[in-house]
């Protein structure tokens, strides 16, 4: 009788230990299975050079800024023009005010002209991996449709390929990414660009522009 039981005992051991063991085993990914993995936007705020915020005026602007200011510097009341470099890349930085609050309310980074793809896209993405990693996610641009509010970095887009057009040549966006930061009050929207401008005899140059652009709903 005991020798029955014994038996049974390690039967159903066998069996418990058999069902937890094809438990383990269904909980494992498959890596044959695509799994998109959808994040919420890191909630860092937003991440200005040198302490400059949209509250700022022209003149704690002047202040606080450290690059060298252009020969355009101070032809336009709303607009502060500087030239240096940032991590390494040559920049020309705007500083963009409204006309009547005399506040700060869009910031843009020209990074130069590229006559490489291959380099430019390369430059792209290290300017998207860095706001990636402060902002999260992109918007996504399917379609080519951008969000409602966008920022100087399309305005300087839509520049470069107009004045190529008027000389016959070509020009247009070759990719871009939107980010929105939620602020106390108001919304920052950054704009990354990469426009490309084609002159009559086919030759190409890329530009990359990034913008940050203060609105409100």
């Amino acid at each position: 009788m005991k020798k029955t039981i014994l038996i049974l005992l390690i039967f159903a051991l066998i069996i418990c230990l058999s069902s937890c063991t094809d438990t383990k085993k269904d909980s494992q990914p498959d890596n044959n299975v695509s799994i998109q993995i959808t994040e919420e936007p890191a909630k860092k705020g937003f991440q200005p050079r040198n302490g400059i915020t949209f509250d700022d005026t022209i003149a704690e602007v002047k202040q606080k800024e450290t690059l060298t200011p252009s020969e355009t510097n101070g032809q336009y009341p709303a607009l502060l023009n500087y030239n240096g470099t940032i991590d390494g890349m040559s920049v020309t930085v705007e500083y963009i005010f409204d006309g009547k609050a005399g506040k700060l309310i869009d910031i843009y980074y020209g990074f130069g002209n590229n006559n490489s793809r291959e380099s430019a896209d390369s430059d792209y993405e290290a300017q998207k991996s860095i706001l990636v990693q402060n902002y999260g996610s992109p918007l996504g641009n399917k379609g080519g449709k951008t969000y409602k509010v966008t920022g100087s970095a399309f305005d300087a887009a839509s520049r470069s390929s107009s004045m190529m057009k008027m000389i016959g040549g070509d020009g247009g966006l070759q990719q871009y990414d939107e980010w929105i930061i939620e602020e106390n009050g108001y919304k920052v929207k950054v704009d990354l660009v990469c426009a490309y401008r084609r002159d009559s005899k086919a030759n190409y140059v890329y530009s990359i522009f990034l913008s940050y652009h203060y609105f409100t709903d």
